[in-house]
């Protein structure tokens, strides 16, 4: 009941100052145009023809509002159901079978020209959906799939920076802008690390600071999206507002963190010193601008615009799975290629839209994609993912061991038999 109270009382707060959520929204546009009122037919008559991009993540509610905007039936639909992740918004790959029932006269038109990755990658990523059309590589590298084994989350993260170190000629950014002579060229930006959980990416973050890689972390556990950086970044745009803005951005910003409020956020937490360290080393490229701090915060802006992913940033780009859809790297790794991860097991989780975001996550690659499974966890094994044995059809499908796992696998069998010895006495 109090819950209800307090729902209503929400409402009638947001009627009265016309403050709704994005659902809210949705809702209160489909109920006016089923109104059938006179004033909405002019909305109607001013669409001749409607075009709607990423069908697949459209759900039911939008759908009818589309409907009833059209006063023909001139709808042009483009999308793919194998890429519909976002069930947790409503979207399913069902609503391809709808449009074929509300509309006569359907045309379908299959594209299967692929211009983003190589033959390989495309051929092992349609092992997941082998009833659908097999896609052609319009561009010339065959791209490589290899399924890495190595012995846990440690090494998990050594393996793809010792990898991204090999392409690109260097362990660091100055090592390897001193050999561009690397085998393609390849600047950090042309990788990708790609994760099912924030967990992981948490780990993998631990690595490329400790390693120095530069790197960009994006989907839901952004740097920028953090409480203590967002309180950050919001003390600077009050600033700006107030027009003190003659000091150097990265001096500002250690003036804002000595503030009582942020220094409470962060004394006690070394990683959040550490995020608010990584904060001020981004923010330094501004201090030789006069007007430094308007420069950061335009630059801060963009970030928020494009979910914080910037596309001219030479990093290595860590993200999630929902996060990698609608981008594309050269060398694409999915670290915690493990069942329990890939699909993640939980109660409301599909097991269909898991294979789907699997499906999103492969096909970002272009030249070569690398799954990755620690043989352990935290100590417990793993299991192979059910996903695994549909992609090891193709042959394509390269499966290596890590050289780290026989000397892990020696070292755990050494402290087994000593701890078999010890319990002799």
């Amino acid at each position: 009941m109090k819950i209800d109270v307090v729902e209503k009382q929400e409402n009638k707060k947001a009627n009265v100052h016309n403050q709704f959520t994005y659902d809210e929204l949705i809702q209160k546009t489909r109920e006016l145009l089923n109104a059938k009122e006179p004033k909405i037919n002019k909305w109607r008559s001013r669409f001749s023809h409607i075009l709607i991009d990423e069908f697949q993540d459209t759900n039911v509610m939008q759908f009818e509002i589309v409907k009833n905007l059209l006063h023909t039936e001139n709808l042009y639909v483009i999308g793919d159901p194998y890429q519909s992740i976002y069930g947790f918004r409503g979207a399913d790959p069902s609503i391809f079978q709808i449009i074929c029932v509300d509309f006569q006269n359907v045309s379908e038109i299959t594209l299967t020209q692929n211009y983003r990755s190589g033959q390989n990658i495309i051929d092992v990523s349609h092992n997941l959906f082998p009833s659908s059309k097999r896609l052609l590589s319009m561009i010339d590298s065959q791209g490589a799939v290899q399924y890495i084994i190595t012995q846990n989350e440690k090494t998990e993260s050594r393996w793809i920076l010792k990898d991204i170190q090999n392409h690109i000629g260097g362990a660091d950014l100055l090592q390897a802008s001193d050999n561009r002579s690397n085998d393609q060229n390849y600047r950090f930006s042309d990788f990708a690390v790609i994760f099912r959980t924030h967990h992981i990416g948490r780990i993998l973050e631990g690595y490329f600071c400790k390693e120095s890689i530069p790197y960009q972390m994006i989907g839901g556990d952004s740097l920028f999206e953090r409480p203590h950086i967002y309180a950050i970044t919001s003390a600077m745009k009050t600033l700006l507002k107030e027009g003190d803005t003659k000091a150097k951005v990265s001096n500002i910003i250690r003036m804002i963190v000595e503030n009582k409020t942020i220094e409470t956020m962060i004394k006690h937490s070394e990683q959040k010193q550490t995020d608010v360290q990584h904060f001020v080393s981004m923010m330094c490229q501004f201090d030789r601008y006069e007007d430094g701090l308007f420069q950061a915060i335009q630059h801060i802006t963009y970030l928020e615009e494009h979910e914080y992913y910037d596309y001219q940033a030479d990093k290595v780009t860590l993200l999630t799975m929902h996060a990698a859809k609608g981008l594309e790297f050269a060398h694409v790794y999915i670290a915690g290629f493990e069942e329990g991860m890939i699909p993640l097991i939980r109660g409301d989780i599909d097991s269909e839209e898991e294979k789907r975001l699997l499906y999103v996550a492969m096909t970002r690659a272009k030249k070569t994609l690398s799954l990755i499974r620690p043989k352990y966890r935290f100590g417990k094994n793993t299991q192979e993912t059910r996903f695994c044995r549909m992609l090891a059809k193709n042959p394509a499908f390269q499966k290596k061991i890590d050289k780290e796992i026989v000397a892990g696998e020696k070292r755990r069998k050494k402290w087994f038999d000593k701890k078999s010895q010890m319990k002799m006495f």
